[in-house]
């Protein structure tokens, strides 16, 4: 039985989250506004949390709620900095 990229990346999605992440963050070197970290924490928080619940769904979710509350809270303590 041969097995291919997408089945072993499908096993082990703590690889796949990742890797995602070290790319979210040589974006963010790139563009230096903070978005891509955010993100690429999210990221890394999924790829922890794919260790412990190896579900992909779940592991967008945690993307989603990390990186978004990220974003969201950036522009956030921004304005709160400037008063």
């Amino acid at each position: 039985m041969e097995i291919n990229l997408n089945d072993w990346l499908g096993q082990h999605l703590v690889v796949l989250w990742l890797v995602s992440a070290l790319l979210m963050v040589a974006l963010e070197w790139v563009r230096r506004d903070r978005t891509f970290a955010y993100l690429g924490i999210g990221a890394a928080t999924a790829g922890v949390s794919s260790l412990l619940y190896p579900h992909w769904w779940f592991g967008l979710a945690v993307l989603l709620v990390v990186g978004g509350a990220g974003i969201v809270w950036n522009p956030m303590s921004a304005r709160a900095a400037q008063r």
